[in-house]
């Protein structure tokens, strides 16, 4: 057992010896460097907090807003409205200032641009009502009706102040001036002349008168002038009255168109044989009224 125990210590030893006299191995230059580098960076690592970099936006500047621009964003299509007119409700259009118009006495609001047009509504003084359009000659304003009826109607600008831009404002051509069928009123005319002198204790002048009209003549004035004296003697009848001398009398209760007559015109208590002018007054009704008609002569009897 010594024995053994010398043997193994001698081995023990020889080994150690042999392992000091052998040269050292070559160590790989690029391992060593990794490694080395290795253990740099994880030393340098240890504890240090990696910094967080934000990005700056980048404005992108505006353009300048130009005439040019403007000229090259508008829209080019032209818009002619034709008549009638009735704008895009104001629910589907974008929020804009309307402009105004404001009476300053009661107005009335109609469907043309004439009073032959029909009343659709009445602005009252002080009330305003939203312009949509102007007539080419600027003296009749297209607004939106505030009475019910037509939604819009035109208005007279005579007695109206406008609020706004006119660039808001359409140029419209309102409808033609309806052609009227007018009626034309029948004209009272009749035409005079000396007949003869007649009498009676007095004296008178006849005088034929023709109705050249186309109104029957119902009531009469006749004034006689007796050019030396200046007297005058006026007479009113209805109906038209001939003296036959002292026999009598003839009555006529209207004088129809086309037809004559002879009347009696007022007497003098001379007899006449000077100048006389006289004036007379025919009408359609009785007592002077309707429709008349005056006539003027001078004669010698």
């Amino acid at each position: 057992m010594t024995r053994f125990r010398i043997y193994l210590t001698c081995a023990l030893l020889f080994f150690i010896a042999l392992a000091c006299a052998m040269p050292s191995l070559p160590m790989n230059q690029s391992v060593f460097n990794t490694s080395v580098a290795q253990t740099v960076n994880a030393g340098l690592t240890q504890g240090y907090v990696s910094p967080t970099f934000t990005q700056e936006a980048t404005l992108t500047p505006m353009p300048t807003l130009t005439q040019e621009l403007l000229e090259t964003l508008a829209p080019t299509t032209t818009i002619t409205p034709t008549f009638p007119f009735i704008p895009t409700d104001s629910s589907t259009m974008s929020v804009v200032l309307s402009p105004q118009l404001v009476v300053t006495v009661n107005t009335n609001c109609r469907t043309g641009t004439d009073k032959i047009y029909a009343v659709e509504g009445t602005l009252l003084a002080g009330e305003s009502a939203e312009v949509v359009g102007v007539d080419p000659t600027g003296k009749y304003w297209y607004i939106r009706n505030p009475d019910p009826g037509a939604k819009y109607c035109w208005i007279s600008g005579k007695y109206a102040n406008f609020v706004g831009s006119t660039s808001l404002v359409l140029v419209l051509t309102p409808a033609p001036t309806p052609t009227s069928t007018i009626t034309a009123t029948p004209v009272p005319k009749f035409r005079m002349a000396y007949l003869e002198v007649d009498e009676c204790e007095n004296w008178w002048a006849d005088i034929n008168f023709q109705n050249t009209g186309a109104i029957a003549f119902k009531s009469i004035k006749i004034t006689v002038e007796d050019a030396y004296s200046t007297k005058k003697h006026t007479s009113i009848t209805d109906g038209f009255i001939d003296l036959d001398g002292c026999a009598g009398s003839t009555k006529i209760e209207s004088l129809e168109p086309g037809e004559i007559v002879t009347v009696s015109a007022p007497a003098f208590p001379f007899k006449l044989t000077r100048r006389l002018n006289v004036t007379a007054t025919l009408c359609s009704e009785p007592g002077m009224k309707g429709v008349c008609d005056t006539e003027s002569f001078w004669f010698n009897p």
